[in-house]
């Protein structure tokens, strides 16, 4: 991630030029821990990031 972190911010890439990476994880623990690295990560940067899971209801999710 941070690879693909340090190309987009050599290249000036912003929110402005769309998409620059997607990041696919295998389960919702390591997207959610993956997204909230991101979001501290480029804070300081002109980088968007979401996070979108799918399967279940995402609040059922939350109360097991």
């Amino acid at each position: 991630m941070f690879k693909v972190l340090e190309k987009l911010y050599k290249e000036k890439w912003s929110h402005c030029d769309g998409l620059g990476a997607l990041i696919i994880s295998p389960t919702r623990e390591l997207a959610l821990q993956t997204f909230k690295v991101l979001k501290v990560v480029g804070k300081h940067h002109d980088f968007s990031a979401d996070v979108i899971i799918g399967g279940k209801v995402f609040t059922a999710f939350l109360c097991t």
